[in-house]
């Protein structure tokens, strides 16, 4: 099979079996390692100096493992609920599906508010899904960064787990961090799913102010603090495209 390196604004790229393949290079990884996305994209892992061939030669090796898990991977993507810029009639919010009405407005910049009755009104001029995109993106995290600061402080209150700050994020495939200096960041997107998926992801970093692992303890400590946590964890996992419509840049 043929295949083509590309370098775009410093990310590598493997075209390999008709499929985009990103490379990341690790100065210290003694073997190569292949990763099917939940968007059903490719990346492998290797080492610095590791050549496009090796790597053709690896991901020809892994060719039933890739196919099984993109066929996994498209079949998950075909049963998830997803929402379309190109035909925007509603919107997630706090678990909820709200109703959408976009009003034409003679200026260019948009405007966003949400009605707690009513759903969402968008005035705008520019309909396209670029300019759609980056009107939500806009109000989710600004309103996300709002609700989940308020969340964050009642549940640090509840359990005793105070960051020394706390931060919002534009992660693409994280929810939230903790350092080991105590500063938690969240993910603002999470302020489209259910209250009990965003409580858990606050629960689980405050709980590294304690527990810096994940060991028995840190999930027995998440727990008492979320004890229906194991079900926001696994929507999570099969739901990350659920967010889909709140991503700038899609290819990875």
């Amino acid at each position: 099979m043929g295949s083509m390196t590309k370098y775009m604004a410093n990310l590598e790229i493997i075209e390999w079996s008709n499929q985009k393949v990103k490379v990341s290079r690790r100065r210290r990884r003694p073997r190569l390692f292949v990763t099917v996305h939940h968007t059903g994209n490719v990346s492998v892992n290797v080492a610095q100096r590791t050549t496009s061939a090796e790597i053709v030669q690896f991901l020809e090796e892994s060719r039933s493992w890739i196919q099984k898990k993109l066929i996994e991977s498209a079949v998950r993507i075909s049963q998830l609920k997803r929402f379309s810029l190109t035909d925007l009639t509603t919107l997630p919010w706090l678990g909820e599906e709200l109703p959408v009405r976009i009003v034409p407005h003679k200026f260019a910049r948009g405007q966003m508010q949400k009605c707690s009755s009513e759903g969402f009104t968008i005035h705008t001029s520019r309909f396209d899904e670029d300019s759609l995109r980056k009107l939500l993106r806009s109000y989710y995290k600004e309103a996300g960064s709002n609700y989940l600061s308020l969340r964050a402080s009642t549940i640090s209150e509840k359990t005793g787990l105070e960051p020394a700050t706390l931060k919002f994020r534009d992660y693409k495939t994280r929810w939230g961090s903790c350092s080991s200096k105590g500063q938690v960041e969240l993910n603002w997107r999470l302020v489209a799913a259910h209250p009990s998926v965003s409580d858990y992801v606050i629960v689980h970093e405050l709980a590294h102010l304690k527990e810096m692992n994940h060991s028995r303890n840190f999930w027995n400590l998440v727990e008492q603090h979320c004890p229906n946590f194991r079900q926001s964890k696994q929507w999570l996992k099969d739901n990350q495209l659920f967010f889909d419509f709140l991503t700038e840049n899609k290819e990875f």
